[in-house]
């Protein structure tokens, strides 16, 4: 599974966990584009490396489709969705003011320890689902900004709520210290696609990714060298991916097994010394591969 970095400067962080076919063993990745989940506070989170900040608040799914969101919800019972319900539910955005959102927040704010549960919290921002937004107070009640865009959170098979979007984004909780707290939920992901190999595919400041195969993606990247460790799917250059196991995952290019001799890392083509592996890597685009010595 690969996933998209999403740092936060606040209590709260997160992972955004892209649903996808990274690589041969397990490929890490680095959010959804980037990201912001929400604590139900507006936690700072950056949306990818080096990308804007923006703030991870209030959002989710509403189970009567209004106020801008997707269409309704029933329970998701999905064991891998596991943030402790506490005052409301949210997938089916239950909170006893019907305007409220059902967010994730901290059970103990005043510990430094983050305890995730359920909260409900007051929101009335004017964005729909899938416009951009800066923070999730820009979005409208039952929704969250998710990768600069008003999401609500979602049950995975079922994309019924995301409208035009798909529900491909895992939003894994990152304790005070940054590291996984093995709380997750699922929002929709809105990002545009993008052609590999295609100089100015995507915006200036983002770059192209293999999201899962054979969707491609734009994202905020770091731009991490050929060969260079990495941890997430946005650390890496354009068109490449971030490829191996938990420990030992690097930057690789993705290729073109027809490419012809010459063609240049990033548009097809291999570095110098390596060769185009489709065998042990299943793309999802056929004659897609990635280099390797």
């Amino acid at each position: 599974m690969q996933t998209l970095r999403l740092v936060g400067s606040a209590h709260l962080a997160l992972l955004v966990l892209l649903s996808a076919c990274g690589d041969s063993s397990s490929g890490g990745g680095g959010s959804g584009g980037s990201s912001d989940g929400g604590d139900g506070q507006g936690a700072n989170a950056d949306g990818g490396n080096g990308a804007t900040t923006n703030d991870g608040g209030n959002g989710a799914s509403t189970s009567d489709g209004g106020n801008g969101s997707g269409g309704g919800l029933s329970e998701c019972n999905d064991p891998g969705l596991n943030v402790p319900i506490g005052a409301c539910d949210l997938y089916l955005q239950n909170c006893p003011v019907a305007t409220d959102t059902c967010d994730v927040g901290d059970a103990d704010p005043k510990n430094s320890a983050f305890e995730p549960t359920t909260v409900c919290v007051t929101q009335n921002g004017l964005k729909a689902i899938g416009e951009s937004c800066n923070s999730s107070p820009d979005c409208a009640a039952h929704l969250t900004c998710v990768g600069n865009t008003c999401t609500p959170f979602c049950c995975p098979g079922d994309a019924t709520s995301c409208g035009s979007g798909d529900c491909s984004v895992e939003v894994q909780l990152l304790d005070q210290d940054e590291q996984p707290t093995g709380y997750t939920f699922m929002a929709c992901s809105f990002a545009a696609s993008c052609d590999l190999f295609t100089p100015d595919s995507c915006p200036p400041d983002e770059n192209c990714y293999l999201q899962t195969g054979p969707i491609t993606a734009c994202y905020t990247g770091d731009d991490l060298a050929d060969g260079a460790p990495c941890m997430y799917l946005n650390d890496c250059q354009d068109s490449a991916i971030c490829i191996g196991g938990e420990e030992d995952a690097v930057c690789r290019f993705l290729c073109q097994a027809d490419a012809a001799p010459g063609t240049e890392p990033g548009l097809g083509g291999c570095p110098d010394g390596q060769l185009c592996d489709t065998n042990s890597f299943d793309s999802g685009i056929a004659g897609v591969g990635f280099c390797h010595p």
